[in-house]
């Protein structure tokens, strides 16, 4: 079976926009739950070089991660996986395989406690409902 290609349009539209900080802050204040974004301080909000995708998958799918500190310590990893177009029935997976790789890259940093992961999808298919 063939991995599907990144459409380089698409791709780099995507991470343009949402390497913009105040987009991503923009895009995150609309798109997370209240309870998530009253423990990010988004004014600190940074691009970070970090990436958690595997080689694997780098042929089909980006990422974009943003760090910030949590309102009373400790920090939050922003991971923004790149725009979804049809649903994926393995993304709950791949978003648990890629929160566990933000935690164990936090941790090698020598950091003692764990961070908030917060993985975002932008999807943009015909299902409203494209991952159960």
């Amino acid at each position: 079976m063939s991995k599907p290609r990144i459409d380089k349009h698409h791709d780099g539209l995507f991470k343009q926009s949402f390497s913009d900080v105040d987009v991503a802050r923009a895009a995150l204040t609309d798109a997370l739950p209240q309870d998530v974004l009253a423990r990010i301080d988004l004014t600190t909000l940074r691009l970070s070089n970090a990436s958690f995708i595997d080689d694997e998958f780098k042929q089909s799918h980006s990422d974009i991660v943003y760090e910030a500190q949590l309102i009373g310590g400790g920090v939050a990893y922003i991971s923004i996986i790149e725009h979804q177009s049809s649903a994926d029935e393995y993304m709950v997976i791949r978003l648990i395989e890629y929160v566990c790789k933000a935690i164990r890259h936090h941790l090698k940093q020598g950091n003692k406690h764990y961070p908030i992961v917060v993985p975002v999808v932008v999807y943009n298919g015909k299902l409203s409902v494209p991952f159960r």
